[in-house]
């Protein structure tokens, strides 16, 4: 079979939105995998003693990365590890002494192979987004205008838009749509009073959005 020809072929509306779909979803497996490896970074952590979270928001930021590496090379030492902190913390010896810790080989090991698997994740997941960026050019005035939401960034807009497609003809309106997506709040009323009620389960919360 002629691979070229049937890369090179031209695709239809449709055929480039279910392209778009299968990146997007499987970027987002790709997520909800990091997701777990960041969980099991955590307990290692935790096992170890080491409460670095308790004092950032993100352990997995700038600093808490340099950190993961120095102790997935084999340093532990409160001190080394608190020289990593390369960003402002208004408490340093707090940082220090969420970094006391009672790390192992065994856990250094376990930080070592679990940081491996981030990293390939990490590029796994930049590849499919510049794929998912590539396939949405012809469509990137409407990735634009999502983009414009507050909460919404370009790959967020273009895994909306590849659900969603540019054909807006099969809902009514704008309340038909977000209640497809799965972000209009319900509307329940009981003797006459109305009470608030979360957003039913759609299409763009189903798939990981």
């Amino acid at each position: 079979m002629d691979w070229s020809v049937r890369t090179t072929k031209l695709l239809t509306g449709e055929e480039e939105f279910q392209q778009m779909r299968l990146l997007s979803r499987h970027r987002t497996n790709l997520v909800a995998d990091m997701g777990r490896i960041k969980n099991r970074v955590q307990k290692v952590l935790e096992d170890g003693n080491v409460k670095y979270g308790s004092i950032v928001s993100d352990v997995f930021g700038k600093s808490g990365l340099n950190i993961l590496r120095a102790i997935a090379d084999g340093f532990t030492d409160a001190d080394y590890l608190t020289s990593q902190i390369t960003t402002r913390i208004k408490k340093k010896e707090e940082a220090r002494k969420s970094l006391t810790n009672c790390l192992t080989t065994n856990h250094c090991f376990l930080i070592k192979e679990l940081m491996d698997q981030h990293d390939h994740l990490t590029s796994k997941i930049q590849k499919v987004e510049a794929e998912l960026i590539e396939k949405a050019q012809p469509y990137a005035h409407l990735v634009a205008k999502l983009d414009e939401i507050p909460g919404i960034d370009q790959i967020l807009a273009i895994g909306i838009l590849a659900e969603s497609t540019d054909d807006m003809s099969k809902f009514a309106d704008e309340r038909k749509y977000a209640a497809w997506a799965g972000v209009a709040s319900g509307n329940n009323e009981s003797a006459g009073k109305k009470k608030d009620q979360n957003a039913a389960k759609g299409i763009l919360t189903s798939k990981g959005f």
